[in-house]
């Protein structure tokens, strides 16, 4: 299912997943030098939850924004959507826990 992401600049847990957003970021201050370094495929707990409905639920908690955009889709495309979440998180169970691989940005520079 195709859900619009946040608008550019607005505020969230994603607002700066994008390498060079967070660049310019740090470069706007005037620090020089900067360097981005990625750990890739970083494995994270994302949550501590027992399984995909669990997770949904404390993700809605976390982002606002996109509870916003699902409760804009009609009630069978939210359904649907919510369907997706909880059967994506489950299948990234390890253990106890879902898990997601992300990216870990490293931010060094010079004044």
């Amino acid at each position: 299912m195709d859900v619009p992401g946040p608008k550019h600049g607005a505020p969230g847990i994603l607002a700066l997943a994008e390498p060079w957003l967070l660049q310019s970021k740090v470069e706007t201050p005037g620090l020089q030098d900067v360097e981005l370094e990625g750990l890739e495929e970083l494995e994270i707990d994302v949550l501590e939850v027992a399984d995909g409905k669990a997770y949904r639920a404390a993700f809605s908690d976390l982002a606002a924004p996109v509870v916003t955009l699902v409760n804009q889709l009609e009630d069978s495309d939210r359904q649907r959507y919510i369907d997706e979440v909880i059967t994506t998180a489950d299948s990234l169970r390890q253990c106890e826990t879902p898990r997601i691989r992300a990216t870990t940005w490293i931010v060094s520079a010079s004044t």
